[in-house]
């Protein structure tokens, strides 16, 4: 068994002197070491080392899933480099997570690789530099096509009620035509009322 572990989840500000202090309970300690970024940023893990297998897995027991100030920490074995039983990584720092590769594929002046979708329907993981611009152009355009399309409506069919084949002119005097003739007593622009009231009004100057 190896006499090494890995502690995880630690908080921003712990030290490799506070770790020292914290497994010292359990053993003797022979190394300790906190993990940072290049700028000096803890990355919230490090490794402490004991002079037997017996008093690491004594740490494991009594100090995996304690509070390291407030900070619920994970004490297990350290795995070797390239070993099976370790987790895939994460962080952007470590080789062999997505994130180290596509920053080391940037640095390096590759091409990051995207999910394309052509006007054909081909679709896949592919670099830009490898699609021809004539199918780009072709898939764009599609694109923006079906965005414009706009419904035509049907024509209105033709009823002899429009006046087919019969210039302005002639429609309108026919519309006139069958209009109905206002009343022989009736004045454009005049109440019909007011009208009958002059009427009666003749009619008893006449009487007189």
């Amino acid at each position: 068994m190896a006499s090494r572990l890995i502690v995880k989840n630690l908080p921003k500000h712990a030290t490799e002197e506070r770790m020292r202090d914290y497994f010292a309970a359990m053993g003797e300690v022979t190394d300790c070491r906190l993990k940072k970024t290049k700028e000096g940023v803890s990355r919230n893990f490090g490794f402490i080392g004991f002079r037997s297998p017996e008093q690491a897995q004594q740490a494991i027991t009594k100090l995996n899933r304690s509070f390291f100030d407030t900070s619920r920490i994970t004490v297990e074995i350290a795995q070797t480099h390239g070993s099976d039983g370790i987790a895939r990584p994460w962080s952007r720092f470590s080789p062999g997570s997505t994130k180290h590769a596509k920053e080391q594929e940037i640095a390096s002046g590759g091409v990051a690789q995207t999910e394309v979708k052509l006007g054909g329907g081909l679709t896949g993981k592919q670099r830009k530099d490898d699609i021809p611009k004539e199918e780009m152009r072709s898939s764009e355009g599609a694109s923006a096509s079906a965005a414009m399309d706009v419904e035509v409506a049907a024509p209105k069919q033709a009823t002899a009620d429009d006046g087919d084949g019969v210039d302005d002119l002639s429609w309108l005097k026919k519309k006139s035509a069958d209009a109905p003739a206002p009343a022989d007593d009736a004045v454009a622009g005049e109440d019909p009322k007011k009208g009958k009231k002059k009427k009666k009004a003749k009619a008893k100057a006449k009487a007189k």
